[in-house]
C-alpha cells in the first residue's frame, strides 16, 4: 500500500508478480510459499487506478480467479478506476460491472433507486450508465 500511496505503482505491481511467483515455485520444498490474498490483489489493482493500467488490471482479475482469490467491492472499484483511467472503451467497464453485481458484489438497486453511496466515482459512473441503458431498453 506504502508503493501506490508513494506513486511508486509499478513497484507494487513487481512487488505482486514475486509474491505469485514465490507461490508458483512453493510446490518446490526449498522454496517457500506465499500466497497473495485478497488485499495484496487490491492494492496492485490500485496502482493500475493510479498508473492508468486498465489492461494490467483485467490482467490481475482473471489472475485472481487463477488463484482462487474472490474480488471484492474495492477490488472491482479499482479495476473499474483503471480503466476509466486508461479511457478503455465503456463496454469493457459495463462487462466488468455486470460481472461484479452476477457475483453479488454489487446489489446497488433499492426498488427503483440506485444506492451509489458506497461506490467509487468510476463505479457509479458505470452504475448509472448500465441502469440507463436498461430503462430504455
Amino acid at each position: 500500500a506504502g508503493c501506490v500511496k508513494g506513486g511508486q505503482y509499478e513497484l507494487a505491481l513487481a512487488l505482486l508478480d514475486e509474491m505469485v511467483l514465490l507461490e508458483e515455485m512453493g510446490h518446490e520444498e526449498e522454496h517457500q510459499s506465499i500466497s497473495p490474498n485478497v488485499i495484496n490483489f487490491a492494492v496492485a489493482l490500485s496502482a493500475c487506478k493510479g498508473a492508468a493500467r486498465g489492461d494490467r488490471a483485467l490482467e490481475i482479475l482473471q489472475m485472481m480467479n487463477h488463484h482462487g482469490v474472490e474480488p471484492n467491492a474495492v477490488c472491482y472499484n479499482n479495476v473499474l478506476g483503471a480503466l476509466e483511467a486508461s479511457e478503455s472503451d465503456f463496454t469493457t467497464a459495463e462487462q466488468i460491472y455486470q460481472q461484479a453485481c452476477d457475483e453479488g458484489v454489487y446489489d446497488l438497486r433499492n426498488g427503483h433507486e440506485l444506492d451509489l453511496h458506497y461506490c467509487s466515482a468510476a463505479t457509479a459512473r458505470v452504475a448509472t450508465r448500465h441502469a440507463c441503458k436498461a430503462v430504455v431498453a
